[in-house]
C-alpha cells in the first residue's frame, strides 16, 4: 500500500486564514488534550474551496497518522517503516530513516527530540535535526504493538501497549512512562490485575494541566483509565461496558 502526504495552501485573493504556528502542532491533535483545536487553527468550508496543492510526496505505505510541523519542517511516518522529513516551504526533503517498523499512529517531538511507536513494540526516539536514532526501547510481552501516538509531558513520554492486529496472540494491556532523554522506563501499570492479556492501550493518552493522564482500554474491561503521570498512580478505572 502506498501513501502520499499532501500540502494545501490557499490562492492568491481567497478569505483569510488563521493557521497555528509552525511551532505548535508538535503531536497527535495539535497539543495534549487531544481536542485537534489548538487555538488559531480553525478553518472554514468557504476557506478549504480556495485551497491548491503546494507539494506532495509519495511514502512507504499507508499513513494512518498525521503530520507534525514544527520549526519549519514536516515529519511524517508511514505504515512501510520510514519516517521522512521536509521543508514546509518547499517539500524538499531533509532526511529519510527507513526500516524502523510498521508505524500507525503520529510522531511526537519535543526540542530536537522525536518520538514514534512501532507496531512490533518498540518506542523509538530520533534526533528532530538529522534522523539519527538516540535510543530504542521494547515493550515486554511476546508479540506487543505501539498502536498509539506518543505523548510527551514534562521530559516523560507516555504509550500506550496493545496486541497485534486481530489480537493474535492476545497481549497485557499496559501504560508506560519513558525517560525523553535515554529512554528508561520510569514506570508502568497493566490495565488488568497480574497483567493478564487483554485490555490492550490502542489510544493515544490525552493530559490534563494538572498531569492526570486518560487513556482508553479495550476489551474485557472496555475502559476509560486516569492515571498521575508524574508516579504512574493509578486514579481511577471507569469501564464503560465490560465485556
Amino acid at each position: 500500500m502506498i501513501g502520499a502526504l499532501v500540502l494545501a495552501v490557499s490562492c492568491t485573493g481567497a478569505a483569510p486564514v488563521a493557521t497555528t504556528p509552525a511551532t505548535g502542532w508538535s503531536m497527535f491533535r495539535g497539543d495534549l488534550t487531544r481536542d485537534g483545536n489548538p487555538p488559531g487553527a480553525t478553518l472554514t468550508r468557504d476557506q478549504l474551496k480556495h485551497y491548491k496543492l503546494k507539494w506532495s510526496h509519495t511514502l512507504n505505505g499507508a499513513v494512518d497518522g498525521t503530520p507534525i510541523v514544527v520549526n519549519g519542517l514536516v515529519y511524517a511516518a508511514s505504515f512501510g517503516g520510514r519516517l521522512d522529513a521536509f521543508h514546509l516551504d518547499d517539500g524538499a526533503q531533509v532526511w529519510s530513516d527507513d526500516g524502523l517498523g510498521a508505524i500507525s499512529g503520529t510522531p511526537a517531538i519535543s526540542g530536537q527530540t522525536l518520538v514514534v511507536g512501532t507496531l512490533t513494540g518498540h518506542v523509538l526516539a530520533l534526533d528532530a535535526a538529522n534522523g539519527k536514532k538516540l535510543w530504542d526501547w521494547t515493550a515486554p510481552g511476546s508479540r506487543p504493538a505501539i498502536w498509539s501516538s506518543p505523548a510527551i509531558h514534562r521530559r516523560t513520554v507516555i504509550v500506550g501497549v496493545a496486541s497485534p492486529y486481530g489480537d493474535t496472540p492476545l497481549q497485557a494491556g499496559r501504560v508506560v512512562a519513558l525517560d525523553l532523554a535515554t529512554g528508561a522506563m520510569r514506570w508502568s501499570f497493566c490495565v488488568r490485575g497480574n497483567c493478564a492479556p487483554g485490555s490492550g492501550v490502542w489510544s493515544s493518552a490525552a493530559i490534563d494541566s494538572a498531569g492526570h493522564g486518560f487513556i482508553g482500554a479495550g476489551n474485557p474491561d472496555d475502559a476509560v483509565v486516569s492515571f498521575d503521570v508524574g508516579s504512574g498512580q493509578r486514579l481511577w478505572t471507569q469501564s464503560i461496558t465490560a465485556d
